[in-house]
């Protein structure tokens, strides 16, 4: 199974790197956990940023359902 704060930690370290953010961790928020992922499941990493609460959003799904969702807040950026 994926567990959960790898699948935090992969949509961080993703929104970092495809969507150029660079702020610091300050939290997270409404994290759900609906499905397992198992080995062998195919799924895709749908993520989005809001700028202006400064909220990285991201959802795990497979072909029919969501399996995990939250929001990660990002703080100021690091010097």
């Amino acid at each position: 199974m994926l567990p959960g704060v790898v699948q935090v930690e992969w949509a961080l370290n993703l929104g970092r790197q495809l969507l150029k953010l660079d702020g610091g961790f300050a939290g997270m928020e409404v994290l759900k956990f609906q499905q397992l992922v198992r080995p062998g499941d195919e799924i895709q990493l749908h993520l989005r940023f809001d700028a202006e609460r400064g909220k990285l959003y991201f959802a795990y799904r497979n072909d029919t359902a969501t399996c995990s969702s939250g929001r990660i807040l990002l703080g100021p950026a690091h010097a």
